[in-house]
C-alpha cells in the first residue's frame, strides 16, 4: 500500500482518536454530532478518492458511537454539571433513578395512587412508577430562581393530588445577619438519603450525613418507623360538598376531604376536627389506596411543614427565592401562578404563603383550650403514652406562666431553641411577634392563651407593616385552635413498604 492510500486511513483513526478523547473529556454528544461528522465526509470525499468507502465507514462510526453513549447516557447518572447529584441507574434499588438527569432519591411509594406529569399545562395520566420522565430532583446554584425541579407527583382515585418529599438530610449555612434577617435568607443545603438510613451518594461514594454535619430532617421518623419519604397534599384542602363558611355547616366529620386546585379551601373548622378528618381519610375508600391505614393519612405536623419549606427553599427547590404568595380574598387554591409553588413550577406544593393560615399538629405542652375534643384527637393527645401521642403532635416546652411579668412567647421561643427541621428558631431571630423570620415573615411563638401553631399566613398579610405582618414559607404564628374563618389545614401521608 503506498503513502497516498494510506493518508485515508490515517485520518480516520485521526477523527477516532479526537472523538474518544472528547469523550472521554466528558463532551456530550451533542456537541460532537454538532457538524463534525459531515464535515469528515466532506474532507474525505474531497481527500484524492482514495478510499471509496470512507463515507460509509465514517457513517458507520458515527452510529457506533451514538449507540455505545446512548448506552452510557440512559442511565440515570448525572454528569454533576449544574449541581445535580449523580445516580446510578438502577431502578429496583431503594433509591430511584434520578430520572431526567435529577439527583438519586428514594422511589416514591404510590400505595395504589396514579403518577402524574405534564406536558406544559396538559396533565398525562399514562405514566407508571417505572417510568423514566416521571420527577426529576434537579439541583441549582443556590441563587438562581431555575425553576426546572419536578417533583414526584400523584393523584388518588378522587383527583386529589399529592407530591412526595423524598428522605433527606440538611445543613444551614450562611445565615443572614441577625440584626437584619429581612435582607435575605440562609442556604439550606440538602443531600438525599439512601433507604431509611443516614447515608447519602457523593458522586458514587456513600457516606454517612450526620459524620458530614448534616442533620437528618426528623419529619422522616415517624413514631417508632424511620421512612424514606411522605406524600404532602398539593394544596390545602377543600372538601367535595363545598364550605357553608360558618363553624356550624363547616366544623363536622361528615364531609370529604379533597386537594385540589381553583377551589375554596376548608375552614372554620376546629383543630381537633381537622385531626379526626384527616386521621380517618385513610380508611375511605373513595382515594382507592392499598395497604393504607388510619393514621397513615394525618393532620400536617409542624415538622413536616418544616420538610417542605426547607426543601423548597434549597437548591432543589426555589433555590433561597421566595414564593409568590397566594393573595385570593375568596381562599381559592393554587392562586398565584407557577410562581406560588415550591418549585416555580407546576410540580411544586402551593399555598403555603398566603391563601388561609394552616393548622398543623403543634401544641404548647400541657394547654389545650379546646371545648369538646373528639374522636382520636381526644384519644391520642390525651394518652398516656407519649410516643403515640409525638407521633401525631409536635410539643413544645412551656415556661412557667406565673414565674413571668412579661409576655411569654420570647421565653417559649428561646426554651424551644434546641428543635430541629421545623422551620421556626433556625430560620429566625426571634419569637416575641415581630418579623424576623427569612423574607420579613412572621415570628410569633406559642402562649398559654394560644397554644396552637398556625402556618404561611393568609392572603391578608401582604407585607412587614402589615397588622398581620408578612406571609410566607417561615411564617409561624400562634391561634387558639378554635374554627376561624382565615384558617385552614393539609393533609400527609406517611407511606413505608
Amino acid at each position: 500500500m503506498n503513502i497516498r492510500q494510506n493518508k485515508g486511513i490515517t485520518l480516520i483513526a485521526l477523527i477516532i482518536t479526537v472523538i474518544v478523547m472528547l469523550i472521554l473529556a466528558g463532551v456530550s454528544m451533542s456537541s460532537i454530532n454538532n457538524g463534525l461528522f459531515d464535515k469528515t465526509k466532506q474532507a474525505t470525499e474531497l481527500y484524492n478518492n482514495s478510499v471509496n468507502n470512507e463515507e460509509s465507514l465514517v457513517g458507520g462510526l458515527q452510529n457506533m458511537l451514538q449507540n455505545e453513549i446512548q448506552k452510557i447516557n440512559s442511565g440515570s447518572k448525572g454528569d454533576g454539571t449544574s449541581g445535580e447529584a449523580k445516580g446510578d441507574g438502577t431502578s429496583g434499588e431503594a433509591q430511584g433513578d434520578g430520572t431526567s438527569g435529577g439527583a438519586k432519591v428514594n422511589k416514591p411509594i404510590l400505595k395504589g395512587m396514579q403518577p402524574v406529569r405534564w406536558n406544559g399545562t396538559t396533565e398525562d395520566t399514562s405514566i407508571t412508577e417505572d417510568s423514566s420522565n416521571w420527577y426529576a430532583y434537579i439541583a441549582g446554584d443556590n441563587s438562581t430562581d431555575s425553576k426546572n425541579s419536578m417533583w414526584a407527583n400523584a393523584k388518588t382515585a378522587d383527583g386529589s393530588y399529592w407530591v412526595w418529599i423524598p428522605r433527606y438530610a440538611y445543613k444551614i449555612i450562611d445565615k443572614p445577619a441577625a440584626a437584619d434577617p429581612q435582607t435575605g435568607s440562609g442556604i439550606i443545603e440538602i443531600v438525599f438519603l439512601d433507604g431509611t438510613t443516614n447515608q447519602y451518594d457523593d458522586n458514587g461514594t456513600m457516606r454517612d450525613a450526620v459524620a458530614d454535619g448534616y442533620t437528618v430532617h426528623p419529619a422522616f421518623t415517624f413514631g417508632s418507623t424511620q421512612l424514606t419519604g411522605f406524600w404532602v397534599g398539593k394544596y390545602e384542602s377543600s372538601s367535595v360538598e363545598g364550605n357553608t363558611n360558618n363553624a356550624t355547616g363547616d366544623n363536622v366529620t361528615t364531609k370529604t376531604i379533597q386537594i385540589k386546585p381553583n377551589v375554596s379551601s376548608w375552614r372554620n373548622i376546629d383543630t381537633s376536627t381537622i385531626f379526626e378528618n384527616c386521621y380517618t381519610m385513610a380508611s375511605k375508600a373513595t382515594y382507592g389506596w392499598t395497604g393504607v391505614s388510619n393514621g397513615d393519612t394525618h393532620m400536617m405536623k409542624n415538622i413536616e411543614w418544616g420538610a417542605v419549606a426547607y426543601l423548597a427553599h434549597s437548591q432543589y427547590g426555589r433555590n433561597r427565592n421566595e414564593i409568590t404568595m397566594n393573595d385570593s380574598g375568596a381562599y381559592i387554591t393554587g392562586t398565584g401562578g407557577e410562581d406560588a409553588s415550591t418549585t416555580g413550577n407546576i410540580y411544586g406544593v402551593y399555598d403555603m404563603s398566603g391563601g388561609a393560615n394552616e393548622s398543623v399538629a403543634s401544641n404548647l405542652d400541657g394547654f389545650v383550650n379546646l371545648a369538646g375534643a373528639v374522636g382520636n384527637f381526644d384519644t391520642i393527645y390525651n394518652s398516656a403514652d407519649d410516643t403515640l401521642k409525638n407521633k401525631f403532635f409536635d410539643i413544645y416546652a412551656a415556661v412557667d406562666v406565673k414565674a413571668l411579668a412579661v409576655n411569654e412567647r420570647e421565653p417559649n421561643y428561646q426554651l424551644n431553641s434546641t428543635k430541629k427541621g421545623d422551620a421556626q428558631y433556625e430560620t429566625s431571630t426571634s419569637g416575641g411577634g415581630s418579623v424576623t423570620s427569612w423574607f420579613s415573615a412572621v415570628s410569633s411563638m406559642l402562649n398559654s392563651d394560644s397554644p396552637w401553631t398556625l402556618r404561611g399566613g393568609s392572603y391578608k398579610n401582604t407585607d412587614g407593616t402589615s397588622a398581620g405582618g408578612h406571609a410566607g414559607l417561615f411564617y409561624f404564628s400562634y391561634g387558639k385552635g378554635d374554627a376561624w374563618d382565615q384558617s385552614s389545614f393539609r393533609v400527609v401521608l406517611a407511606v413505608s413498604q
